[in-house]
C-alpha cells in the first residue's frame, strides 16, 4: 500500500508541476511532437531509447527545478544571494539539458529529403494538415494558458451561465 501510496504522491507531483509550470508544459508539448514525427525516420532502437531519454531528463530536471523553486520560496520570500543562486543554477541545469536535446535532436532529425517528405505528406493530405494544424493551436493554448487555468475559466463561464439562466428563468 506504501508503494501505491508514494506512486500517487510522484504523479500528482507530476501534474501539480505540469499545471504550474509553462517550462513543463513546453517540454510536454515539444517531446511528443519529436516522438510523433521521429516515425518519419529510420531510427535504430538504440536511437530511440536516447530520445526517449533525453525527453525523460529533461522533464525529470524540470521536476527538480520545480522543486527547488518552490522549496526555496517556502524558506523565504526576502532576497537572498544563495536562494538566488540555487534557483538559478537549477534552472540552468534544465536549459543546459535542453540545448543538448536540442543538439541531439538535430543530429538525429536534420536531413533534409525526410523533412521534405514530412512537409509534403501534410500538405498532400488536407485532413493530417487540418489536424496538425489543430493540435498546434490546442498546444499552444496549452502551454500559455494552462490545464488548471483553462479548467478555471470554463468554471467562472459555467456559474456565470447559470447566473445568467437564474435570472432569466425566476
Amino acid at each position: 500500500m506504501r508503494f501505491l501510496k508514494s506512486l500517487f504522491y510522484a504523479f500528482r507531483g507530476m501534474v501539480s508541476c505540469l499545471c504550474d509550470q509553462r517550462n513543463m508544459r513546453i517540454h510536454l508539448v515539444v517531446g511528443a511532437y519529436v516522438l510523433y514525427f521521429s516515425q518519419f525516420y529510420s531510427l535504430s532502437t538504440e536511437q530511440i531509447c536516447i530520445v526517449w531519454l533525453v525527453i525523460g531528463v529533461v522533464m525529470a530536471l524540470e521536476l527538480l527545478n520545480t522543486a527547488v523553486e518552490k522549496t526555496c520560496d517556502a524558506i523565504t520570500q526576502e532576497k537572498s544571494e544563495l536562494i538566488k543562486i540555487a534557483k538559478d543554477a537549477s534552472a540552468g541545469a534544465v536549459l543546459t539539458t535542453a540545448i543538448v536535446a536540442v543538439i541531439i535532436g538535430v543530429y538525429l532529425f536534420f536531413d533534409m529529403k525526410t523533412m521534405w517528405n514530412i512537409i509534403s505528406f501534410l500538405c498532400n493530405t488536407p485532413e493530417y494538415l487540418t489536424v496538425f494544424i489543430l493540435s498546434m493551436l490546442i498546444s499552444s493554448v496549452f502551454i500559455v494558458v494552462g490545464p488548471r487555468k483553462f479548467v478555471e475559466h470554463i468554471k467562472e463561464r459555467t456559474e456565470l451561465r447559470k447566473q445568467l439562466d437564474n435570472m432569466n428563468n425566476p
